[in-house]
């Protein structure tokens, strides 16, 4: 169960669960610059205006206070489809975990039967799957029973142009598709501005001591 011990850790950093306050900032110190440069809160990412802006879909279905729905997130590699699903789960105060790859029917169930158990306390769950094409349609069955008792919200990621190719009409029907676009130049520049100048999660120097910011991007 390495996959699913690692999505609760990771998890429990942001929130604060079971972790003093020295153990957090280790954590967060060790771990690779795009972890640590995580978007903070969904004003923090960039490049989907359209679906994140004043009165945008997307942003208007969170404020709303609406019971959250299912959603499947479509678009290229790096465009935020992790961050905002997580942040959707924080925002929310869901519990959240991540199925990195294809797992086995026995540790979805058990997934299953801990969300069931967490909604006893009043503790919904948000299931993140990254590769959507990894997820079987068997697995995709599976979890249907949670979803419309309500304890349970499922939210997908794909890259495919086709994302309702890659479910069953039964869990579709429950999803909202979203779109993320393909990050622009000015996107670019401004997260690896935010990176270089970030005293706490940053790469710690300043933006005068890397010429060319720019190119790079």
């Amino acid at each position: 169960r390495n996959w699913q011990n690692k999505a609760v850790d990771t998890e429990r950093v942001s929130t604060g669960i079971g972790l003093n306050l020295m153990s957090q900032l280790s954590m967060k110190s060790i771990a690779p610059l795009a972890e640590r440069m995580r978007p903070n809160s969904i004003s923090e990412i960039l490049g989907q205006d359209h679906l994140l802006g004043p009165h945008c879909i997307l942003r208007s279905l969170l404020e709303s206070g609406e019971s959250l729905p299912c959603i499947i997130f479509g678009g290229p590699s790096g465009t935020g489809k992790s961050s905002l699903a997580r942040l959707i789960a924080r925002s929310a105060s869901f519990r959240f975990i991540v199925l990195h790859e294809k797992p086995p029917s026995l540790e979805v169930q058990e997934i299953l039967d801990e969300a069931k158990q967490a909604m006893k306390s009043g503790r919904r769950t948000v299931l993140f799957v990254e590769r959507l094409s990894a997820f079987s349609k068997f697995l995709q069955e599976q979890l249907l029973p949670a979803i419309k008792e309500g304890y349970l919200v499922f939210i997908g990621a794909t890259t495919t142009k086709s994302p309702s190719t890659e479910l069953i009409s039964s869990l579709l029907h429950k999803c909202k598709i979203f779109t993320l676009k393909k990050l622009q130049y000015d996107d670019l520049c401004s997260i690896m501005q935010r990176a270089i100048s970030d005293v706490e999660r940053g790469v710690r120097v300043s933006v005068g001591d890397v010429p060319g910011l720019e190119v790079l991007a």
